[in-house]
């Protein structure tokens, strides 16, 4: 699997796939992921250190078995113990108690929800348990990250980081609209998305105030990133456009 970077393309109609790519030969293979019934921007592949393939959509945990090569699934439901007051009032900022982020612990992952003051442990065969409790403030991290001390860092909903095996550190900003690539030799740059037009029906949610909107609106908003891995000469594959494209970003 040397040289070869996941990522998983979620529609609303057709079928949400997890893509393996060979950066070398530009060889694609696909495995088919649940059917779910909500998409959005909060999916994440993480591989864990047994080379399985861990992929978060809103509301469910997929597992790619990398010796079967066999996909399993956990559905996590709306309701969550102990979510904080409100998360599933429609009218809130950002309702509901969907899955944030996912970071890889053992055979098993940790996973962060919204709205949810705990991360859920999840073991390599869907059995879960609680996990540690976080701040209401950091309830739906938008990133789990491990401390080079082993400590467990939660983002708070803002940039995604992500880090690679040569020190180069690179976050996503979702309201800015950018790409911030920082160099183990204290070198920055900067890559800026580009605007749409775009129209919320009547019902949906308003991008900026995050409240439910009866009316349609025309909005301009940033292009927006699935997800995004920094490979070891620091080329950044980003996929984009509702999962759509894959872009390349050189050093």
């Amino acid at each position: 699997m040397t040289n070869t970077i996941w990522l998983a393309t979620v529609q609303p109609v057709e079928t949400d796939t997890l893509w393996a790519i060979d950066m070398s030969t530009g060889e694609k293979r696909s495995f088919e992921l649940p059917t779910v019934d909500y998409n959005g921007y909060t999916t994440h592949v993480r591989v864990g250190p047994d080379g399985a393939m861990w992929v978060s959509l809103p509301y469910e945990l997929a597992r790619w078995d990398p010796v079967s090569e066999n996909v399993a699934s956990l559905r996590f439901t709306e309701e969550a113990d102990g979510a904080l007051p409100g998360a599933l009032d429609r009218n809130a900022t950002l309702p509901g108690t969907w899955l944030s982020a996912i970071l890889p612990d053992g055979t098993g992952v940790l996973v962060a929800r919204n709205h949810v003051p705990y991360l859920t442990h999840v073991s390599a065969d869907m059995t879960v348990s609680r996990g540690a409790t976080v701040p209401d403030d950091y309830a739906g991290a938008a990133d789990l990250l491990r401390g080079s001390d082993g400590s467990l860092l939660s983002g708070a909903r803002g940039p995604w980081t992500r880090v690679n095996s040569s020190g180069t550190t690179v976050q996503y900003d979702p309201a800015a609209g950018t790409l911030t690539r920082h160099e183990s030799d204290g070198s920055t740059d900067l890559l800026q998305l580009e605007q749409f037009q775009g129209e919320i029906s009547g019902g949906g949610i308003d991008p900026d105030t995050g409240k439910k909107t009866n009316a349609n609106t025309s909005v301009t908003v940033w292009d927006r990133v699935t997800d995004f891995v920094v490979a070891g000469d620091s080329t950044v594959w980003i996929l984009r456009h509702n999962g759509t494209q894959l872009v390349r970003w050189n050093p």
